[in-house]
């Protein structure tokens, strides 16, 4: 496991190089710059993220665990979306630098928060083999958090002004297909019981 997830973790930091070099092409001016890393770098944590939520909602987290390779697997998919959304905040954060604004304000808390959970959460279910009642309902509490982060950041982006526009089209694509997933998931919990 611990093999395949560094080869994988090194595809990750790759990528997001590859991004962060694109985005220095775009514009060396570090507002924009920084501006179009972090959201290039959100939308490969997006499509991280929407590939564990479809993979749960159409298999469950029972069907998951109920094979150690799965399980593996999965876990290993949270540590990779952990390691993108920590080098999109670095992105985040520098863009908030280079453009003065300050980054701990209590209206970022929530955002704090699920970049806490999001991070740990993979290190807490590295070894935890059993899907108990109560790592069943942590995973599914981070589900919900990081998907209300990505709803609330582009529900906001509909009315925010930003110096690279973003594609209204993309913002209502991606808020569908979060929906449709969490629709998707919700119907699979329901199905999924009998957890100790």
């Amino acid at each position: 496991m611990m093999k395949k997830t560094i080869g994988f973790s090194l595809l990750v930091v790759l990528c997001e190089y590859a991004i962060y070099v694109w985005s220095g092409g775009v514009s060396r001016e570090p507002g924009i710059y920084f501006q179009l890393a972090a959201r290039y770098s959100a939308r490969v944590s997006f499509l991280l993220f929407a590939g564990i939520l479809c993979w749960t909602g159409i298999k469950g987290l029972k069907h998951i665990y109920a094979e150690e390779q799965r399980r593996q697997l999965f876990v290993s998919l949270l540590f990779l979306l952990a390691l993108n959304h920590l080098i999109h905040f670095y992105f985040l954060a520098m863009n908030f630098e280079a453009r003065g604004m300050e980054l701990r304000e209590f209206k970022n808390l929530p955002g704090a928060v699920a970049y806490i959970v999001l991070t740990l959460s993979p290190f807490f279910l590295w070894n935890k083999k059993e899907l108990t009642r109560s790592r069943y309902q942590i995973i599914i509490s981070g589900f919900v958090l990081v998907t209300a982060l990505f709803m609330g950041t582009y529900v906001k982006r509909f009315t925010q002004e930003m110096e690279v526009p973003i594609s209204k089209y993309l913002l209502t694509a991606n808020l569908a297909v979060l929906t449709s997933l969490v629709a998707i998931n919700i119907f699979k919990i329901r199905s999924e019981k009998n957890l100790k």
